[in-house]
């Protein structure tokens, strides 16, 4: 949810820049930094992306597969405790 809100953010950033980049005057030269600011923070996006994807592939995925094999372990254990 987090990277979405953000890639609209950054949309709507962009939307503003070129608008300022299309203007004349100084205004120009303000949607020019606008524009490198947010090519900047879509690169920032791009990682956490990427790093996202690989928590998701390379912790939660495989703990997910093992929650079966704990919860019965759960409960032998709390089979062999009652006794």
């Amino acid at each position: 949810a987090t990277i979405q809100a953000i890639a609209a953010y950054l949309d709507v950033f962009q939307k503003i820049a070129d608008a300022a980049t299309n203007t004349r005057g100084a205004t120009k030269e303000i949607g020019t930094a606008l524009t490198r600011i947010c090519l900047r923070h879509k690169a920032v996006e791009a990682r956490m992306k990427t790093f996202t994807s690989a928590i998701m592939d390379c912790l939660v995925v495989p703990l997910q597969e093992k929650l079966e094999d704990w919860k019965k372990t759960v409960v032998n254990l709390d089979k062999e405790h009652a006794k």
